[in-house]
């Protein structure tokens, strides 16, 4: 039998993350790293603190004590250092994780390639030359270069699960309320969520109930449901890439159903609605006073945020309530929902400023903040990184589910020749090893 390692102490893991990490002027997602803070920090880690072993990276939005926030942009060029940290920061310093660094982002946190002209935009390790995905752009590579263990992001439309997929790492959305956002700059308060991205699942879970969140260990064979529609709408990489994983869940013993969700072009309708008035309405006075600050994306999607209408804003919040109820009732008779995470495969640099593909890229991500769902992005076996989206109801189905599908992928071949199980009858097989 294999002797099973202990895992690093925080002086260690540390260390290890700070040889691994670049600033962005290298292609790295930092632009800080706090090497002196991180070992003095490390050093006072009791060896039985949950988080022991913890290397943390956080998106420039979040409050660390003695830093700026910057967000990705020159109109917090100047801004003084905060005074505290932000909750979710003092909760993972409390349970023994370290800070190494801070990371950039998509600018204030509006957009989903990753590029930034102000900070600089990271290099994606999994899928040189591409995007890294926005706007937790700087968290999802920290994580996929060894540069952290768990990174600090925020997701108001997917801005974790997005770059998580494009970059080949986990990253978690969660449901409800989700975690506490003081000290965090908002962007549109009503979808605004913290969220995490990190090696694994595990990973994931355990700052979770740091964070105060439910989880449990993985269940056993889920009944997970399948949105058709998102696999006819997804590339051919992807699509045969998900359905490869699908066959290996339904041989690991998963039970696949078909469901409807909510049509794609009516959730980025109401997200629309909601997600660019109310970033206009925070960002309101830079728009008045200071719109050159600004890099040419986001201003555009600030002055379009400005033309949203409040009928059309107070219309869209009504309809959010019955995509809700959509949701739960596909959800009703599954654990989860299981589909790509991104329709497509990571887009080339040049292919950024396409309007098409921020589309693309929002297209199956935007829902669970719509409706308040917990949902996940774990990377699958694929050629360049693809993603599996989790949905559920709550924090703990979602990431159980993502647990064991997590486990299934791993120590099952993704060479499976059975088909893939017929989605368009509700009497599907229930399939065993």
């Amino acid at each position: 039998m294999l002797a099973v390692q202990a895992p690093p102490g925080a002086v260690p893991a540390v260390e290890a993350a700070l040889a691994a990490a670049r600033l962005t002027a290298e292609g790295g997602p930092y632009v800080r790293i706090l090497r002196e803070e991180a070992r003095e920090d490390a050093r006072r880690v009791p060896a039985g603190a949950p988080l022991a072993s913890f290397s943390i990276a956080v998106k420039e939005m979040i409050a660390v004590a003695g830093h700026p926030i910057g967000a990705g942009s020159a109109v917090h060029a100047g801004r003084r250092p905060e005074p505290a940290d932000a909750v979710v920061v003092a909760l993972l310093r409390r349970a023994g994780a370290v800070i190494v660094g801070i990371v950039t982002m998509h600018e204030l946190a509006f957009g989903v390639t990753g590029l930034n002209t102000h900070d600089g935009t990271p290099d994606n390790p999994r899928a040189p030359g591409c995007v890294p995905g926005g706007s937790s752009s700087g968290s999802a590579v920290a994580v996929a270069d060894g540069s952290a263990r768990v990174a600090l992001g925020t997701d108001t439309g997917g801005s974790c699960r997005i770059p998580a997929a494009l970059c080949g790492v986990v990253g978690f959305k969660p449901g409800g309320r989700g975690y506490p956002l003081r000290g965090v700059l908002p962007l549109a308060p009503t979808l605004d969520r913290v969220g995490l991205l990190g090696r694994t699942v595990a990973d994931v879970a355990a700052v979770h109930r740091v964070l105060g969140g439910d989880a449990r260990p993985a269940g056993e064979r889920p009944v997970l449901g399948v949105c058709e529609a998102e696999l006819e709408a997804a590339s051919p990489p992807v699509a045969a890439a998900v359905e490869r994983s699908l066959r290996v869940l339904a041989e690991a013993g998963a039970e696949l159903r078909p469901v409807k969700l909510p049509a794609a072009d009516e959730v980025l309708d109401v997200s629309t609605a909601i997600m660019f008035a109310e970033a206009a309405a925070t960002h309101r006075a830079v728009l008045e006073s200071r719109p050159e600050l600004l890099g040419a994306d986001v201003r555009a999607r600030l002055e379009h945020g400005e033309a949203v209408p409040a009928v059309r804003y107070l219309l869209a919040q009504r309809r959010r309530n019955g995509l809700r109820r959509e949701v739960l009732r596909a959800l009703r008779d599954v654990d989860a929902v299981v589909g790509p995470t991104v329709p497509v495969e990571p887009p080339a640099l040049d292919r950024a400023a396409d309007r098409a593909t921020s589309a693309a890229l929002v297209a199956n991500t935007r829902l669970a903040n719509v409706v308040a769902a917990a949902a996940l992005s774990i990377p699958i076996d694929a050629p360049r990184p693809v993603g599996l989206h989790v949905t559920a109801s709550h924090d703990a189905a979602a990431l159980a589910c993502a647990a064991w599908i997590e486990q299934a992928l791993s120590y099952t071949s993704m060479t499976v020749h059975s088909p893939v199980p017929d989605l368009s009858s509700n009497r599907l097989t229930h399939h065993s090893q």
